[in-house]
Formats: C-alpha cells, structure tokens, sequence
C-alpha cells in the first residue's frame, strides 16, 4: 500500500511538472511570435523612406506646404502648372514607400498636355513629417487636404483629377467617394479590399510565414499600432464615386493579384469606366512597359472628363 501511493505521488508530480513545462514553452512560443509580429508591424508600418533627389529640370514649380484634413503634420509636395493654364489639375498619389517623383514622366506628360499637376509626399515619406504608414486609412486626410489645397488656391474654380498607383489608388478611390467634386480617378494597381487582400497576401510583405504570423500581426499588431484595415476599402469606395475611374493592372503582378481590378470594375459598374489589363506589367509598371501607350490613354481618359 505505502509503495503504491508513494507511486502515484511520484506520477502526479511527474504529471504536474510535466504540464506546467508544456504551459510554459508555450508561453514562450506565444510571447516570440508576439515580439516578432511586433517588430514586423512596426517595420510595415515605417518603410525605409525614398530620398527626393534632384529638382524638376526645365520645369516651373512651386514648392508647397499643406496639412492633412483634422491634423497638424506638415506635408510637402511641388504644384507645377502647365504653360498654357486650363483650370484642371492633376493630383497624383503616391505607393506604398515611395514619394512625390513616383510615376514623373506621366507627371511630364500630363503638363506637356496643359494639365497643372501636384505632387506631394504622404505621411512618413519623402519630405512630410513622421508618422505611420497605414495603406490608405490615414493617408486618405493627406489626399483630403491635397485637394482642399488645390480648391483654397483656385477658389473652387478649378476641376480636379486624381490619378493613384497601389496604395494611392486606393486611397484615391476612398477619397474621392467623399469628395463628388473630383471629375475624375485613374486607379494603378490597387488591391480591392485591404483585410482580406493582407490575409491573403501578407508574407509578400512580412516575407514571414501566413501560418501563424498572420494572425498575430493582423489582431495584435494592428491594435497595438492603432490601424483598422477593416476601414480600408476601394471596393466599398467604387460603388459610392460618380465620376468616371479609369482602371489600370498588370496581368503579372506577384504583390496585388489582377483578380483586385476585375472585383474593382465589377463593383463600380459605372457605364463611363474603364480598364485596361496589361499583359506584360507587373505592379505598378504598366507605365514602364510602354510610356507612349499610358500616358495616351491616361491623357485621352482626363481630356474627355476635365
């Protein structure tokens, strides 16, 4: 009897020691995926910037600076008016990481084509104060206060256009939702839904395993950092835009699938859209594939609108 309970006190210590090392490496694994996820969020969230270098050569600019809608960060960015001044001006938005020289030579064509163009940095790029990088949620008060710089300055009597490229484009198309005064939207590779785009696409991003590091930076980081992908949605935005959008992708893009644009164009199902698939671009580089052909039909598209 004595051996058989001595036994049995033995295994239930043994059981017990057992159980509470098994809690606690899990404990571990639980708290290192949560520091990595941490850490990824916070680099997502504050890509390495893109120095502006050099000046507009042979243009005329002007250097500005304005604040987003609500909040006091200074923003930068050129306004460039074109030489034959029509009152219509090109906004431009940049991606994910980059800044106010993104897409330039579009930029060029654009006022060759007596289009006034505005360039600027977001938030967190270029030369525009510090803050995070949030894929459009915040962005959108940039682009706000872009166009309200564009309507102070012209006293409302000016037409606007905004063209965007990834990010951009989606911020573009939540923006312009609130704003019916824009007369016209050229998306370039925009996904079609931010949360679940990154739940489908967000190791090309954390370059980490969707299993489990998904979960985590979706729940924890997120929080942490104060951003709602949730709040992120062109396809939402689509339906509620008026004027015309004019839809750009390339069919080999690896970061934003071409599945994005046809959800995009499906849902805005505006008579005057259009898009344009194309074949050997990959993200963001329609207007690399063949300059020419872009800025023809993006010059043709503002033209028939402004």
């Amino acid at each position: 009897m004595f051996l058989s309970n001595f036994l049995k006190s033995i295994f239930k210590r043994k059981k017990k020691f057992w159980l509470q090392f098994t809690l606690g490496v899990c404990l571990i694994i639980f708290l290192l995926l949560n520091m990595i996820s941490i850490f990824i969020s916070y680099n997502l969230l504050n890509p390495e910037r893109k120095q502006i270098k050099g000046l507009p050569e042979n243009l005329t600019f002007e250097e500005v600076s304005f604040h987003p809608i609500s909040e006091d960060l200074e923003l930068k960015g050129w306004f460039l008016p074109t030489a034959e001044s029509k009152k219509r001006t090109i906004i431009f938005a940049h991606g994910y990481g980059g800044n106010r020289l993104e897409k330039f030579e579009v930029a060029k064509s654009l006022l060759d084509n007596h289009f006034n163009v505005f360039v600027f940095d977001f938030r967190n790029s270029g030369e525009s104060e510090a803050d995070k990088t949030t894929i459009g949620q915040y962005e959108k008060r940039d682009l706000l206060g872009a166009i309200n710089y564009i309507q102070n300055r012209f006293n409302n009597r000016h037409e606007i256009g905004l063209i965007g490229y990834s990010m951009g484009a989606a911020t573009a198309a939540i923006t312009a939702a609130e704003k019916p005064e824009i007369k016209a939207v050229v998306m370039d590779s925009s996904f079609a839904d931010l949360k679940p785009y990154l739940k489908g696409n967000l190791p090309v991003w954390s370059e980490l395993p969707a299993f489990p590091f998904n979960w985590f930076i979706l729940n924890i980081g997120t929080r942490l950092f104060g951003v709602s992908p949730a709040e992120v949605r062109p396809i939402k935005a689509v339906q509620d835009i008026d004027s015309p959008i004019f839809f750009i992708h390339g069919q080999k893009d690896n970061q934003v699938p071409v599945d994005n644009v046809k959800k995009l164009y499906e849902y805005s199902s505006n008579p005057r859209d259009r898009i344009w698939r194309v074949p050997e671009a990959g993200h963001v580089e329609a207007a690399e594939v063949d300059l020419k052909n872009y800025t023809g039909k993006v010059i043709e598209f503002f033209e028939t609108q402004l």
